[in-house]
């Protein structure tokens, strides 16, 4: 029985010895991450937060673009509303690989009419549980609003 043990230990030891030897090597002596690999690894973190921007429902993905440079990912283009900007940099934040987000999106609202833009204002504030009891005088010249009254 004891010879079993030994052959055992014998046979283990040749297996484990090259392995460990591989370890250290790969460990002392590491690949260079060579340019073109980053460029690939950029491309590929690039890919996937577009697809992912293209699964987003609230972010009108076909408006911005993703650029990354060794793992920083750059967005632009133009949105109507903040909060698709902010989502965007949200999504692209989650994707594997991406170290950074340079959010340089623009957000250009959609010209209304004054009359529009005061209707959505006051239903705005009736709407909101914060604001809904207060009186306010909603008045919008050339796109720029005006709140008045007592809180």
């Amino acid at each position: 029985m004891s010879d079993t043990i030994c052959r055992a230990k014998r046979i283990a030891r040749p297996v484990s010895f090259p392995l460990f030897l591989f370890l250290i090597i790969i460990l002392l002596f590491p690949l260079p991450l060579t340019a073109e690999t980053r460029e690939m690894t950029d491309k590929n973190i690039t890919l996937a937060v577009e697809t992912r921007l293209k699964n987003a429902e609230d972010v009108p993905a076909h408006l911005i673009d993703a650029e990354t440079r060794e793992g920083v990912l750059i967005l632009s283009g133009s949105v109507d509303n903040i909060l698709a900007k902010q989502r965007a940099t949200q999504v692209a934040e989650e994707v594997k690989g991406v170290r950074y987000v340079i959010n340089n999106i623009e957000v250009t609202p959609p010209r209304r009419e004054d009359d529009v833009l005061r209707k959505q204002i006051r239903h705005a504030l009736a709407s909101d549980a914060a604001t809904e009891f207060y009186e306010f005088n909603v008045s919008v010249n050339d796109g720029i609003v005006t709140l008045s009254g007592a809180v």
